[in-house]
């Protein structure tokens, strides 16, 4: 092989892995922004049982079936919440006890969107890098 031949091989290596690289990052970035998504929606939760658990039974509220769409009803007991736990099965919660469970689901979601931001940068610094190292061996090789 060739030193041309070789430093073309070289080039095309570093190309394929720049690609792959930023694959990743737009799979990393992706994964942040729907953990971020999913955490604004879990603090929304939270939030509403927190207010709900403040008012007093047979207070009139409206009851969300779509976005701008709701029914009009009345809350019975806001001190217990039903949790589906799969297969169209509920569990009757207490719900300061939901409430806690889902800031525990927040902090692992912060956590793990903290986890895949820092490797984010990691990559983003290494395809720095290896985008440098191919624009050099495409100036050696002209």
């Amino acid at each position: 092989m060739t030193e041309q031949n070789r430093q073309e091989e070289d080039i095309k290596r570093r190309y394929v892995e720049l690609q792959l690289l930023e694959r990743q990052l737009k799979t990393l970035h992706s994964q942040i922004q729907q953990l971020e998504q999913q955490t604004a929606e879990v603090d929304e939760i939270t939030n509403v049982l927190h207010q709900l658990a403040e008012q007093k039974p047979d207070t009139d509220i409206l009851i969300p079936i779509s976005q701008g769409i709701f029914f009009k009803g009345k809350l019975i007991d806001a001190k217990q919440v039903l949790v589906n736990v799969g297969s169209g099965t509920f569990i009757k919660k207490e719900s300061a006890e939901t409430q806690k469970d889902l800031g525990n689901q927040v902090v692992q979601m912060r956590k793990l969107a903290e986890d895949r931001a820092a490797k984010l940068q990691e990559l983003s610094t290494y395809a720095e890098r290896v985008q440098e190292d191919l624009k050099k061996l495409v100036e050696e090789h002209q």
